[in-house]
């Protein structure tokens, strides 16, 4: 029966008071607040030690909360009559410190949590065998054991601590009254990794994504942790606190793409691990939940915060909240990321490569039309614009616009989430890349330049305003379709156009579909053909464009 045994009575009193987690109503059971703390109540809970029970025993006077410096936390409880005593009054006063022995029965207790290295420290006394009695280096090194061992197992381990007062100094904060505690125990839990993060923290090593884990912990349980999900592996290296405190600026953005893991280092130094980052050219994304870390979510280049566990400070600070608190959200997050910048090059490069096949067209029938119907034996006086520029116009709107939009939206490529990370000054229309649309506008080209010039060999009528309309129609409808084409190779950044997946993206195949749908409304509804000085094409005409078109 617990409650015949004064170390575990005092255990769970200190971890389900000295905590900051809360019911949201009296007549809810859903907790509110760290994982750690929640995880306290509802130990005390099944032990029969309801928090509100013992806030109306033992009501909270006063708080001095977690700190990462200090590594732990206190309360101050005052002691009502409705308190059950361990033992007899007598009993008590003979465990109070010597600068507090009066005559006085108790009237607060202070609970203190934290690290167990740092409370063990402020710890005189210890319960054993049911009394309390001087700690000793024997039992401080049986505690680092046993500290060692829930560590390796990947445990997150408190230490807990208490103290009879019979009063609280005036003018003393509660910090000044940590020390001559009474060890009362350590408890080791473990927050296992949810199932999908396993697979998350691979599919961002795939992407040549670099994660850090930043923790609290204690160096063993951060090892067991990192080495558990992956992020610490052979030859990767783990530094704590202290460590970090040798790392001169220079030397930790040296040694910082080595390091996967920090352990027990304070917010404060996260600031300093993404500096690190940046100067080594890393687009770095940061998670946090404390007040502390907003200065470190502020300066990442994207602050994540957490949605459920964050605090109002951190969400303030932070690009992004993540509302499920889930790792695995993030790397989904990112792959959507890759998707619209990738969509975005492909709608841009489309864009641009029909725009310089038109420019290109334009110019040369300007500049060498005449010459070259002459070298053809055509009679220059038949030299004309290729297109119009209504016609110009309508292939900007319809024919290039509704392929490109549907582009927007194109599905992830299969290989998205294997690429390496964009490079901060990667530039969408980089010198490649203006090569790759100058010569694909090139190619895009080539079959209207083609119609162009051998239209009025072949489709000649000797009447100059209808044959003047055939030509104009036969190379607007070969550069349209040769465009519609094109669109289906920037389905895949670097497949052709008959790779898998040809009808993956449905706004494509459908906006290719309606595009065409309207180019023959155009060539064949009267009213339109005055507006667009368009003419009906007969099958000889679509035999010439649909072979000018496809063979490019």
């Amino acid at each position: 029966d617990f409650n015949q045994e004064i170390a575990f009575k005092f255990l769970l009193e200190n971890a389900v008071l000295c905590n900051d987690a809360y019911y949201t109503s009296k007549t809810d059971s859903k907790l509110i607040g760290d994982p750690t703390e929640t995880a306290l109540i509802e130990l005390g809970n099944l032990c029969s030690l309801e928090k509100s029970s013992l806030e109306f025993m033992l009501p909270r006077k006063f708080e001095e909360p977690f700190d990462s410096n200090r590594k732990m936390m206190s309360t101050v409880h005052e002691i009502t009559e409705d308190y059950f005593f361990p033992g007899n009054i007598k009993d008590i006063q003979d465990h109070l410190s010597e600068n507090n022995k009066t005559s006085q029965a108790p009237k607060y207790l202070i609970f203190s949590k934290g690290a167990p290295e740092v409370i063990t420290e402020k710890c005189t006394r210890i319960i054993k065998n049911n009394s309390i009695v001087p700690i000793t280096d024997k039992d401080k090194k049986k505690i680092e054991e046993i500290n060692t061992r829930l560590a390796n197992e990947a445990m997150r381990n408190l230490a807990f601590a208490f103290k009879y007062l019979t009063e609280i100094p005036d003018g003393k904060k509660i910090e000044q009254l940590e020390n001559e505690l009474i060890f009362s125990g350590i408890m080791g839990m473990i927050d296992p990794p949810r199932p999908e993060v396993y697979d998350a923290v691979q599919k961002c090593k795939n992407a040549n994504i670099n994660i850090i884990m930043v923790t609290g912990d204690h160096k063993l349980t951060a090892k067991a942790i990192g080495s558990e999900l992956g992020i610490l592996n052979a030859g990767d290296r783990i530094i704590d606190e202290e460590e970090f405190a040798a790392y001169s600026k220079e030397k930790l953005t040296r040694d910082i793409e080595q390091i996967k893991v920090f352990a027990r280092v304070s917010p404060e130094h996260k600031v300093e691990i993404v500096d690190a980052l940046k100067a080594n050219d890393h687009i770095v994304a940061m998670t946090g939940d404390g007040i502390n870390d907003a200065p470190s979510l502020k300066k990442a280049d994207i602050g994540l915060a957490m949605g459920i566990t964050g605090t109002d400070v951190s969400k303030e600070a932070s690009d992004i909240i993540l509302t499920d608190d889930n790792f695995a959200t993030i790397v989904q997050a990112i792959k959507e990321g890759r998707v619209i910048y990738d969509n975005l090059k492909k709608f841009i490069l489309f864009l641009l490569s029909c725009n310089i096949s038109e420019v290109l067209l334009m110019f040369i029938a300007i500049v060498f039309g005449s010459f070259l119907f002459r070298l053809i034996g055509v009679d220059p006086l038949l030299a004309y614009l290729p297109l119009l520029p209504v016609q110009i116009l309508w292939m900007n709107l319809i024919t290039d616009g509704l392929p490109a939009l549907a582009l927007g939206v194109n599905p992830a490529e299969p290989d998205i989430m294997e690429r390496k990370a964009t490079k901060r000054r990667e530039r969408i229309l980089s010198k490649n890349r203006l090569w790759q649309i100058i010569w694909q506008g090139l190619i895009l080209t080539l079959g209207a330049l083609f119609m162009y010039f051998i239209g009025p060999k072949l489709f000649s009528t000797h009447s100059l305003a209808h044959d003047t309309d055939i030509f104009h129609t036969c190379v607007f409808t070969t550069l349209v379709i040769t465009q519609l084409f094109h669109s289906l190779n920037f389905r895949f950044e670097d497949r052709g156009i008959f790779a898998r997946g040809i009808f993956a993206n449905k706004f494509l195949n459908i906006s290719i579909i309606f595009s065409m749908l309207l180019q023959l409304a155009i060539i064949y509804i009267p009213f339109l053909q005055r507006i667009f000085s368009t003419a009906s094409l007969n099958l000889n005409h679509w035999l010439f464009i649909l072979i000018s078109s496809i063979v490019p």
